[in-house]
């Protein structure tokens, strides 16, 4: 059987979402410049954060009331990048997928989260992935953006580093706020 790795969770019935508690340094070291910037508004909670190789951090947040959600990027002075810029309606403008295969190490259990918008001809795809392997359990964090509007298919990909990770995507199953497709990213 294929055992997903899990997290320290808890449920905050006020908020209606699932926080993740890392018990890593790291993770509470970059949750405290994140509250203490302006990545995270006291309207709102993490849905998941995590820094990249290159010392950016991205964030998902959720409003507290579950009015809308955000995604923000960028350095710990300066948000590069943030999306949607008016959150009316902000959960339409996300979709996402989910996909689990049991069978474990055998069967190469996997577990894929992905939440994906669209902006300006670009497809960001934010991603949460676990692996069962014959060396243990794998995780992969991360964001891929592709380019919609050229002939020639264009990728970037950035890696999130694991053990900076705060949140997880397996919240957004029970948000049902944002669509879910069939289709993977």
């Amino acid at each position: 059987m294929f055992l997903i790795k899990m997290h320290c969770l808890s449920f905050n019935p006020n908020a209606k979402i699932i926080q993740q508690y890392s018990h890593h340094s790291h993770a509470i070291s970059l949750h405290n410049r994140i509250r203490s910037g302006k990545y995270l508004k006291s309207n709102e909670t993490i849905l998941f954060s995590f820094k990249t190789k290159s010392g950016k951090t991205m964030m998902l947040a959720l409003d507290k009331d579950q009015k809308y959600i955000v995604y923000r990027f960028g350095t710990a002075k300066h948000i590069e990048f943030e999306y949607p810029k008016d959150t009316v309606n902000s959960f339409s403008k996300f979709k996402r997928f989910h996909y689990i295969r049991y069978g474990g190490v055998p069967n190469a259990g996997t577990e894929i989260n992905q939440n994906e918008f669209t902006n300006n001809g670009f497809i960001y795809d934010i991603h949460e992935q676990f692996f069962a392997v014959e060396e243990g359990e794998r995780s992969e964090i991360g964001i891929n953006i592709r380019d919609t509007g050229n002939k020639i298919y264009k990728k970037t990909v950035i890696e999130g580093l694991v053990k900076t990770q705060k949140g997880t995507l397996l919240g957004l199953e029970d948000l049902e706020l944002i669509q879910l497709s069939h289709d993977s990213f």
